[in-house]
């Protein structure tokens, strides 16, 4: 695949997995980059439907009829298109598929992405329209997984071990309060938020404070891993499989985009979740206050 080709797959991946109202950064994939979507050439058209599509989702649109005037709208280019521009026909299909799938409609956002394929061969999206597929599945199963992860539920626990061969789990840490941080060397805000949360660890910790490190960095990036933590003083344990966003422990609780923590209780409850500054000084000192 030719590097305009991935740039602008690498578009669709992140209206398909980050949402339609997702940045477009590198945190996104690692193919997207800021100056990579300026170089991606979207049509006038296709960036004027999707800033209609975000300007809507911004007034709080969340059905099919919410969006009418929009989808009549891709559906005219599309008819235009067709024909003699089957890229820019290709973009609006995968574009109404993302709608669809923003508006808790998976199956119609597969069928708009299957249609690519089959009326669309030689067009750049075609070949990737099973990853499309499969970045919806993992979309749905991660909004499922985390429909449960509210304030106040218990957190499934896990057991794995970390990057120094021992044993890991939530239940060895039952009594403490535990802050789960998803988190990559790759990652820029988690990096930037690396010193905070290694300040509440050094804090906090001799009072009862536990850090479970969960690491989507790459396949073969283990020693990165390590010189980052030591360099860094995360001196907690951490998860690494170099799965990537195909982290066991990120597909079990259905991280999708990172930085992204759970702070729990000594029961192993949800407390919060995201919390940065203040906030998750406030909450952790709290939750080490009860009994």
């Amino acid at each position: 695949m030719s590097p305009r080709s991935q740039i602008t797959l690498a578009w669709i991946l992140a209206l398909v997995v980050g949402g339609l109202m997702a940045t477009f950064v590198a945190e996104r994939s690692a193919l997207l980059t800021k100056a990579a979507v300026a170089e991606a050439e979207l049509s006038p058209e296709i960036e004027r439907l999707l800033k209609a599509v975000q300007t809507r989702l911004s007034a709080g649109g969340k059905t099919a009829a919410d969006f009418a005037a929009e989808l009549a709208g891709l559906e005219v280019y599309f008819e235009a298109s067709r024909q003699n521009q089957p890229e820019e026909a290709a973009q609006v299909l995968a574009l109404e598929g993302s709608l669809f799938l923003e508006l808790g409609e998976p199956d119609h956002s597969r069928i708009l992405m299957r249609r690519i394929k089959a009326e669309f061969p030689s067009s750049t999206l075609a070949p990737e329209v099973d990853t499309l597929i499969a970045a919806i599945d993992r979309r749905v199963t991660a909004e499922q997984a985390r429909a449960g992860l509210v304030v106040g539920a218990a957190f499934p626990d896990f057991f794995e071990e970390d990057t120094e061969g021992r044993p890991l789990s939530l239940a060895a840490l039952r009594g403490q309060v535990v802050l789960v941080d998803f988190w990559a060397t790759w990652c820029g805000p988690c990096v930037a938020e690396v010193p905070n949360v290694a300040r509440v660890f050094e804090k906090f910790h001799a009072q009862g404070f536990e850090i479970v490190g969960v690491s989507l960095d790459q396949r073969g990036e283990s020693g990165t891993v390590a010189q980052f933590t030591k360099k860094n003083g995360m001196a907690w344990p951490q998860y690494f499989d170099g799965g990537y966003w195909d982290n066991k422990l990120a597909a079990k609780y259905g991280v999708n985009s990172i930085p992204a923590t759970y702070l729990l209780d000594r029961g192993g409850r949800i407390l919060g979740r995201d919390l940065r500054g203040a906030e998750l000084d406030a909450a952790i000192a709290r939750a080490l206050a009860a009994r």
